[in-house]
């Protein structure tokens, strides 16, 4: 369907943390197999940040889902 409420959603809640929020920057996580949901944090502006990715603590380390990766977007 793609109707593009991932991006609405995304920009908006952006906007809120930035608007409500005394932080600096707003970062995001998900999973390197999660092609489209990295792709959406570059296409609003994210930025990859390589030392903040992680092996989340929960899983097993062989668990496809164990790594994640971290974008981020600094306040304008």
């Amino acid at each position: 369907m793609r109707q593009g409420f991932a991006r609405e959603a995304a920009v908006a809640s952006i906007a809120w943390g930035f608007t409500n929020l005394p932080v600096d920057r707003i970062i995001a996580i998900t999973t390197p197999a999660n092609v489209r949901s990295w792709g959406l944090m570059e296409r609003i502006g994210m930025a990859r940040r390589h030392d903040l990715d992680f092996m989340h603590p929960a899983l097993a380390a062989d668990d496809p889902l164990a790594p994640h990766i971290t974008y981020e977007i600094r306040r304008p």
